[in-house]
């Protein structure tokens, strides 16, 4: 058996039980798929800013939202999609606004 050590995603393993072959699956504590998680985080940035696709986009919001439902355990909360942004500040207002500092003096911004 091949040695494999990655996050199980998209059913991969129905679809490897479907082509006759087996696979060996864990489940992990919440520390560990944490862990698992900032390494797929890590890897989907990385996709993402190599090729600014909204396909990568998506997993990688895909990866910080499993990670969001972990860390405020909104499983037991029964919280899902928009309702985790909306309860828990996701997305801060100055992600969402399109402004950004051009100029810095004195105190004084200036925005765009």
């Amino acid at each position: 058996m091949i040695k494999y050590d990655k996050l199980v995603r998209d059913n991969i393993p129905e679809i490897i039980e479907k082509s006759g072959k087996k696979c060996i699956v864990e489940v992990m504590d919440d520390e560990m798929y944490l862990e698992y998680l900032d390494r797929k985080l890590n890897e989907e940035l990385a996709e993402y800013q190599a090729d600014k696709s909204i396909e990568e986009l998506a997993d990688l919001l895909e990866v910080v939202y499993a990670a969001a439902c972990i860390k405020i355990d909104a499983k037991a909360e029964g919280i899902k999609g928009i309702q985790l942004v909306e309860t828990y500040h996701l997305i801060p207002d100055g992600v969402k606004s399109q402004h950004h500092i051009t100029d810095y003096e004195s105190g004084i911004i200036t925005s765009k």
